[in-house]
């Protein structure tokens, strides 16, 4: 499933995509060994702060 996923960095290419690209690049094979998922939204920090005031 991962490998069918567009890919966060450029939002077009599938993961399975910068892969095979990587691999080209590099003249060898790419795998992936590990993976962090996130969340729509993760990570985001918004000023709670009343601009209005």
């Amino acid at each position: 499933v991962l490998l069918k996923q567009v890919f966060v960095i450029d939002g077009e290419r599938t993961v399975e995509a910068v892969l095979r690209d990587a691999a080209k690049d590099v003249g060898g094979p790419v795998t992936v060994t590990d993976f962090v998922a996130f969340r729509l939204g993760e990570g985001i920090q918004r000023n709670e702060t009343d601009e209005a005031a």
